[in-house]
């Protein structure tokens, strides 16, 4: 997606899933004014103002994750018990996490679902969305955080 910031004509890539944020200021006395049109591929913004910040926030692989696994696989989370779970919610504190673990995790975050039918279907396919996404078999869990940071906050220490 592109956002370009009209008048002064500025182009920013807006990667999928990631937060654009703009700021700006209108000079003194000017009422403050803006408009944005959303097309398919392309934002439009205008504003009444000689500079303008923009910060994206880029979406973290677990994010990529997350959205891969609900939107292509169905993957969203369910009701576990009665209570409304996603597979964020049965991670361990710490320590590491495999693929395998984390597809069993996925499964279980499901609810309702014979649960070794489920594993023999799915576990290979989100086992595999888990290496593409993480780059990895295992990773350490903190690894698997979504983005807290809005634009315009400080970054997140590493």
């Amino acid at each position: 997606m592109r956002l370009v910031i009209e008048p002064l004509h500025e182009h920013y890539e807006v990667p999928h899933l990631a937060t654009a944020g703009i700021r700006y200021r209108p000079d003194e006395g000017e009422e403050d004014r803006s408009t944005s049109v959303v097309g398919e591929d392309q934002i439009d913004f205008w504003c009444n103002a000689h500079a303008v910040e923009v910060d994206i926030v880029h979406p973290s692989p677990y994010e990529k994750l997350l959205w891969d696994i609900c939107v292509n696989l169905g993957f969203c989370g369910g009701l576990v018990n009665g209570v409304p779970t996603h597979v964020s919610d049965l991670l361990p504190a710490d320590g590491t996490i495999d693929a395998e673990a984390f597809a069993a995790l996925a499964i279980q975050a499901e609810g309702g679902w014979d649960v070794d039918q489920a594993r023999r279907r799915w576990s290979e396919t989100l086992e595999a969305k888990f290496v593409e996404h993480l780059g990895s078999r295992e990773v350490p869990v903190g690894a698997l955080k979504e983005i807290q940071r809005r634009p315009f906050d400080e970054p997140e220490a590493a």
